[in-house]
C-alpha cells in the first residue's frame, strides 16, 4: 500500500519550488504538481541518463486515487522537473543511480495531491482571482538576483503558463493545510526553554577568530635567496603599517591573496580551518596588532585579528525567537503530516502496476 513520506512543504512546491535554484536536491519534500504531461527539454549532457524506459507508454495508469488515474506521463514530468533541478548538483551517473528513489517518491506526492484536491473539493474551498495575482507578484518578487521569473522558472523545468495552470489549486491546497496548522499553538516560554536546557550541544559556539592578512606568495622552485627576498618586501611592508600605513589599503596593494580584493578580509573562521601555522598565529595574536611574518606552505604572512568570539552557548535571549518559531513549525508539520495520512488511509489509492 501507500509509502508514507509526507513532508508538509510537498503540498506547496509548485508555489515556490523555483526559488531555490541552485540549491534543490531529491527529498521527499519536493514536487511540482503539473498537469501538463511534455516532459521539459534537459541539458544535453545528462539527457540520456534521464530517460524513462523507450518502451514506457505515457497513458499507462501507474495509481488510482478514488477512480481517477494517474498515467505514466504525468509521473514522469514530475521525475524530470526533479531530476532537471538535480543535474546540477550531482554527476549524470548518479542521478542515473537516484531515479528509481526520485520515481517513487514522485508517485507518493502525486498521489498525496490528488487526495488533497479531492478534500478541497469536499469542502468547497476557494480562492479569488486577486489570490492568485498576489501568490504570482510574491513569487515574481522573490526571484534570485540576476535571473528573470522565466530564467527561474525554466531552471525547474517549469512555465509561466504551467505554474498559472496549476496556482488556483494549489493556493486552495494551501488553505486546507493552513487550516489545520493554525490550530496548533505557537511553542510556550517554557517549552522554548526546556528544549534550550535539554539540547545544549545544538547552540554551542567553538572559538572563532575574524582576520585579514598580507601574503606574499612562494613558488616551488623559489631558492633560499628569492624566499629571503620576499620575506624582506614583507617585513617593509609591516614597518609601513606600523608606522600608520592602512592594512587593507596594503593588502589590496599588495598581497597575492584573492583577498586582496577585500582588503585581506578572511572572515571569520574556527580552530581547523586554516593551516597549522596560521591557525596558531591567529589564535595568539592580540586583537588589531598586526603580528610578526608567519611562514606557510603558500608563503609569507602578516596577520591583523580584528575580532575574536569565545567559546559557549549561544545566549537563549539571542535565539529565543527563532526557536519558537523552530518548535511551533515542528508541531505544526507533526499535525499536518498526520492528518494528510490521515486523509489518505481513508481514500481509495491502488496501484495497478509496479511502479511504486
Amino acid at each position: 500500500m501507500y509509502n508514507s513520506r509526507l513532508i508538509t512543504t510537498a503540498i506547496t512546491a509548485a508555489l515556490s519550488a523555483f526559488l531555490t535554484v541552485g540549491c534543490s536536491k531529491a527529498s521527499d519534500d519536493q514536487a511540482a504538481p503539473s498537469a501538463d504531461t511534455s516532459i521539459p527539454t534537459l541539458p544535453a549532457d545528462i539527457t540520456d541518463n534521464l530517460q524513462a524506459p523507450v518502451s514506457a507508454n505515457p497513458d499507462e495508469v501507474v495509481a488510482t486515487v478514488n477512480g481517477e488515474s494517474i498515467t505514466r506521463g504525468e509521473l514522469d514530468k514530475e521525475i524530470a522537473q526533479v531530476l532537471t533541478r538535480m543535474g546540477s548538483q550531482m554527476p549524470p551517473e548518479r542521478i542515473q543511480q537516484m531515479r528509481g528513489q526520485v520515481e517513487s517518491q514522485m508517485l507518493d506526492s502525486l498521489v498525496t495531491r490528488k487526495v488533497l484536491i479531492d478534500k478541497v473539493a469536499d469542502m468547497g474551498i476557494e480562492v479569488t482571482d486577486a489570490d492568485i495575482e498576489e501568490a504570482l507578484d510574491t513569487l515574481k518578487s522573490s526571484v534570485p538576483p540576476g535571473m528573470t521569473f522565466e530564467q527561474a522558472l525554466a531552471a525547474q523545468g517549469m512555465t509561466e503558463a504551467s505554474l498559472m495552470e496549476n496556482l488556483g489549486t494549489e493556493l486552495k491546497i494551501k488553505k486546507l493545510i493552513d487550516a489545520q496548522a493554525e490550530t496548533i499553538p505557537e511553542a510556550t516560554d517554557e517549552e522554548i526553554t526546556t528544549y534550550y536546557n535539554e539540547n545544549q550541544e545544538q547552540f554551542s559556539q567553538p572559538e572563532t577568530v575574524s582576520a585579514s592578512h598580507i601574503l606574499i606568495s612562494v613558488e616551488p622552485g623559489d631558492t633560499d635567496e628569492i624566499k629571503a627576498e620576499k620575506k624582506s618586501e614583507l617585513e617593509a611592508i609591516r614597518q609601513q603599517i606600523l608606522d600608520g600605513a592602512d592594512f587593507a589599503a596594503m593588502a589590496k596593494e599588495h598581497s597575492s591573496c584573492p583577498s586582496s580584493s577585500r582588503g585581506g578580509d578572511l572572515g571569520q573562521f574556527g580552530r581547523g580551518q586554516m593551516v597549522p601555522a596560521f591557525e596558531e598565529a591567529a589564535f595568539a595574536q592580540p586583537i588589531d596588532e598586526v603580528g610578526d611574518i608567519v611562514e606557510t606552505q603558500f608563503g609569507y604572512h602578516l596577520i591583523k585579528v580584528t575580532d575574536r568570539s569565545e567559546a559557549g552557548s549561544m545566549p537563549l535571549d539571542e535565539i529565543k525567537d527563532r526557536l519558537g518559531q523552530y518548535l511551533t513549525n515542528q508541531k505544526r508539520q507533526e499535525v499536518v503530516r498526520s492528518y494528510i495520512d490521515e486523509l489518505i488511509e481513508a481514500a481509495d489509492v491502488t496501484y495497478p502496476t509496479a511502479a511504486n
